[in-house]
Parts: C-alpha cells; structure tokens; sequence
C-alpha cells in the first residue's frame, strides 16, 4: 500500500486490479482512467462518465470519476460500471452492458449501479491492498460560482394576490392589470 498515490496513480491501479479479478472472463481494451467532472450533458450530476475511444485523439476511452465522491468502494464500483461502457460501448445501459454488470455484482438500476454485497466484499478486499482512495471530495454548491438567478422581476395585485413574473422590457412599457380585479400589478423588490 502506497499512501503516497495520487488520483490517478490509485484509479489505474485499481482498474488494473479489477480487469485482473472482477473482469478475468473479459477482454478490456485499453483506457484512460482519470478524475474529473464528466462532460457537458451530464454536468456535475453524473458520478462517472466514460468517452469513447473514437472521441479521442489517442483512440483510447477515457473514464473519469466524478470528484464529488471520495469514498473508495463507490469509487471502485463508479469505476467497473464505467469499464463495463469501454468493454460494450455500443450497448448504453442494456443487453450485453446489463448482464456484464450482474455478472461482476452490480446491483439496481443500469443507469445508476452499485456494488452488490458480494462484490463489496471483493472491493473491500481491493481497498485493504492498495489503500482508499486518495482523495477528498469537492462540494460544487460552494465553488463560490453563484447560481444564476431568474430575470424575471416579480409582480403582483395589491387586492388578490395574483401574481406574474415579467422581463424589464416589458415591465418598462407598462405593468399589465390583474384578470382577477382588474387593478394594475405592483412590482416587487
């Protein structure tokens, strides 16, 4: 166990190690493996993504791991679904991905694995060989990037209560009247 790994040191390793246990009945070609946030479809919300082969200058996938997680058996069981996409990657989440992913002890829905109790076991077994993952997990809520606020300025009646969001444009020619009371809407701060 080297507790001087890096990321990237400890993913490859550790994709090593599963391709030598968990995916001995399978061929793997060669990947990439990396940390990092997984590509602009998926935003901060996927906890893996994998790019395909072809998407690359090098033709080699490139898995990354989301850095929102830190813990080493999700981290791993993150890492064999993502395999599972550079073993089958034309299969998304069906057919031949799906049965590769029960038969190495992923369990729950395709699109969001996790390790089932006999492979948590196994990747328990892995983390006492090479160590946890080294590394601590980013909270994207507090990157200090605000999150856009809505445009739209805030009008109600002053009687009902009916209220409307309106662009400045549109508030600057003139408020509408309420369809309830009929009494020309008051902006709000």
């Amino acid at each position: 166990m080297n507790n001087n790994m890096t990321r990237e040191e400890y993913l490859i390793k550790a994709g090593y190690a599963l391709q030598l246990d968990v995916f001995k009945d399978h061929v793997v070609p060669a990947f990439k493996v990396s940390t990092g946030f997984t590509g602009p479809k998926k935003g901060l919300k996927a906890i893996g993504g994998c790019w395909r082969k072809e998407a690359s200058a090098d033709d080699m996938a490139q898995i990354y791991i989301s850095p929102v997680i830190d813990d080493s058996i999700e981290v791993l069981a993150v890492l064999i679904h993502e395999i599972i996409h550079v073993i089958v990657p034309d299969a998304g989440h069906k057919g031949p991905f799906k049965r590769i992913a029960k038969a190495v002890g992923l369990t729950g829905k395709m699109t969001a694995t996790v390790a089932g109790p006999e492979l948590t076991e196994r990747l328990n077994a892995l983390v006492e060989r090479i160590g946890k993952y080294p590394h601590a997990k980013l909270n994207p809520a507090l990157s200090g990037k605000k999150k856009q606020g809505t445009r739209l300025l805030k009008a109600s009646c002053v009687d009902c209560g009916y209220t409307v969001r309106i662009t400045r444009q549109w508030a600057d020619l003139g408020l509408p009247a309420c369809p309830i009371c009929n009494l020309i809407l008051n902006m709000e701060d």
